[in-house]
């Protein structure tokens, strides 16, 4: 049996080239389309006369709910909202209590020329409460919070991983010291989210128990702000810090003029995973007696890192531990 030879190889015309190249990019295109990351939503939500604070909170959280005359909140897609900034244009005094934060929000308070807007809680209500999410305050004047519910002018019960940021504000004048048992009367932070603190004022605040101005059972940094005149009724009158998820770091910052009835009256701490204090100015504040009214640092592991710090005419002793 004779065996042929086999045929000649086929030539493509240049033609037929340029077809399957342009079929070629055009399935590529189609593909990078197909994975292109989905761009995270968000919408600017205005509280005004239309649309007050309450609302625009439940349209961030909800998304799918027609509230007043508020810009609908955002579907990240999956079911998820977006992450939508609530924007101030006025000053607000509470009537009843806000919804609590679900979702990753903003709410800015800044008045366009350098000012911040105000949110009262008129001595009879939380100004925040945050329970999921992440939360950012920013250019915002939050005083007179009070709760018969224990804990926090701005009060954070997150579980999770997630972080409550506070910018550029000021809490003032939140008194809890008659609400037995009261924690972190300006601010409560619980939860292994991180708790962050910039450029702003905390003071006057007043807790029947622990940590006047801030009370945090999670990592707390606290930079370039001034924490002074608040109270508490047992340790950490600025400032208590403990639990497993606890840790301090304070940098360029102010403490001064604080009281703790215990120990502490600038800082209470521990046992944490660590403590680091850069740069800060710890003076003037009181403790009780054969304790410290600067710093006080209970044993327990923690690891402790100091450097370049002012601590001067505490009561009854600038630090202990």
């Amino acid at each position: 049996m004779a065996i042929l030879p086999p045929p000649p190889p086929r030539k493509m015309s240049p033609d037929s080239r340029v077809v399957r190249l342009r079929g070629g990019a055009i399935f590529l295109a189609l593909l990078a389309l197909l994975w292109r990351p989905q761009q995270i939503q968000a919408a600017t939500i205005t509280v005004d006369s239309g649309c007050s604070l309450a609302q625009a909170i439940t349209e961030a959280n909800q998304w799918t709910t027609d509230t007043g005359d508020c810009e609908p909140g955002t579907d990240a897609g999956g079911g998820n909202p977006g992450n939508d900034t609530i924007v101030l244009s006025g000053d607000i005094t509470l009537t009843s209590n806000l919804p609590f934060i679900i979702t990753n929000i903003t709410i800015d308070g800044s008045d366009g020329s350098g000012g911040r807007y105000t949110i009262s809680g008129d001595g009879q209500y939380r100004v925040i409460y945050h329970d999921h999410g992440d939360l950012t305050l920013q250019n915002l004047i939050l005083v007179n919070g009070r709760t018969n519910q224990l804990h926090g002018a701005v009060y954070s019960n997150s579980g999770s991983e997630d972080p409550l940021t506070i910018h550029n504000s000021r809490i003032i004048s939140s008194d809890l010291s008659g609400v037995t048992g009261s924690k972190g009367a300006g601010v409560y932070k619980e939860g292994r989210g991180e708790l962050r603190i910039t450029e702003t004022v905390i003071t006057g605040n007043k807790a029947a128990q622990e940590g006047g101005g801030v009370y945090s059972e999670s990592p707390a940094t606290i930079s370039r702000s001034a924490i002074y005149n608040n109270s508490a009724g047992a340790s950490g009158g600025a400032v208590y810090v403990s639990g497993e998820d606890g840790s301090l770091a304070i940098t360029n910052s102010t403490l001064f003029g604080n009281t703790a009835f215990s120990a502490g009256g600038g800082v209470y701490a521990g046992p944490i995973e660590s403590v680091d204090l850069k740069h800060v100015t710890i003076v003037k504040n009181g403790g009780a007696a054969n304790t410290s009214g600067g710093i006080y640092l209970t044993s327990g592991g923690t690891d402790i890192d100091v450097l370049n710090n002012i601590l001067y005419d505490n009561r009854n002793g600038d630090c202990r531990w």
